[in-house]
């Protein structure tokens, strides 16, 4: 504001904000680890939670309670982890690594060439990867005898999060979904909205329907991969890049966007539903807390990630 007098001169200009933020005085997320190094992905084997992150850090835990470091033999930061069955792949950097027995002990598999990978899957046959080149061009892997050799195709771009489910791989891109029957030959079947361009972060099937989340609140649904319906959820300023589910609810999070904590301005971190995103209740786990990825397996949610204001990679649980 400011003042104007009757000859029209003008006072200095005067302004002010204010934010309207969320504040909780308990959350039902209990702390479990610190570790130096950011975390990235988290898998439930059926016996033990796996969790990778910056610095080839591997850990693993029968309860999501007690957490025990692991010799991954890498130095390359580890994306994302998968498994099926006794088999459990992680991958980051040009590093393919595998486990067969549940986490304890990694061997590292045949690079397939100098590709970043970023998303794995693995399903009964095959181990698919996607990543990039030193050329920043999007590639694909596809291993059908379990990593010892690949075969390397161009994508579409690169992926973020992908999935095997209901005899399909379905991948996250920057404003796209991307999904195939065999690895090969990938099809779109998803563009965001011409006013919701951005990252999509993560994917997920809940027993009924696929699911997709992504900045600034975006989630969409899908019953076959390839038909999608934009969900409303209760804000806009969450991105989500972290999504689980227990057979009855299915819980996405992650963390406010970059321009807000750097304002010091925290939300709820995640948001929760029971009937396929038509309503929704919300969920905290820790100002300053950033969820990459979540599992849920021996009765309780285990997220995994990094705190903002200390880079140091963090576990949470529900009790």
């Amino acid at each position: 504001f400011w003042l104007v007098d009757g000859v029209l001169d003008e006072s200095p200009l005067r302004s002010a904000n204010f934010t309207v933020i969320f504040d909780s005085q308990s959350s039902d997320w209990t702390s479990r680890l610190r570790v130096p190094r950011p975390l990235y992905d988290v898998v439930w084997d059926g016996q033990a939670f796996i969790a990778v992150g910056q610095g080839g850090t591997i850990l693993t835990s029968a309860d999501g309670v007690d957490w025990q470091a692991r010799v991954s033999g890498a130095t390359t930061d580890l994306y994302a982890v998968a498994a099926y069955g006794n088999d459990i792949f992680a991958v980051g950097g040009s590093t393919v690594l595998m486990s067969t027995d549940h986490g304890e002990t990694w061997n590292s598999k045949p690079r397939p060439g100098f590709i970043l990978l970023t998303a794995v899957a693995v399903n009964a046959s095959q181990v698919v990867a996607i990543g990039g080149d030193a050329g920043f061009m999007a590639k694909v892997v596809i291993s059908e005898d379990r990593g010892d050799t690949w075969q390397v195709n161009d994508f579409f771009a690169w992926a973020t999060d992908l999935v095997y489910q209901n005899q399909m791989f379905l991948a996250t891109t920057y404003d796209s979904v991307v999904v195939s029957s065999d690895g090969e030959l990938w099809s779109k079947t998803l563009i965001h909205d011409s006013d919701t361009l951005g990252w999509l972060w993560v994917a997920i099937h809940d027993g009924d329907q696929f699911f997709v989340g992504g900045e600034r609140g975006t989630v969409y649904s899908s019953a076959d991969g390839f038909n999608w319906t934009k969900i409303l959820t209760p804000t806009a300023d969450v991105d989500y890049r972290s999504a689980a589910w227990d057979g009855s609810r299915l819980l996405l999070a992650g963390g406010v966007p970059y321009d807000d904590w750097a304002e010091g301005i925290y939300r709820p971190s995640g948001f929760s539903t029971t009937d396929g995103g038509l309503t929704w209740e919300v969920f905290h786990i820790e100002p300053g807390y950033q969820s990459e990825s979540m599992a849920w397996g021996d009765g309780r949610f285990v997220s995994v990630g990094v705190m903002l204001d200390t880079d140091e990679g963090a576990i949470y649980t529900t009790e």
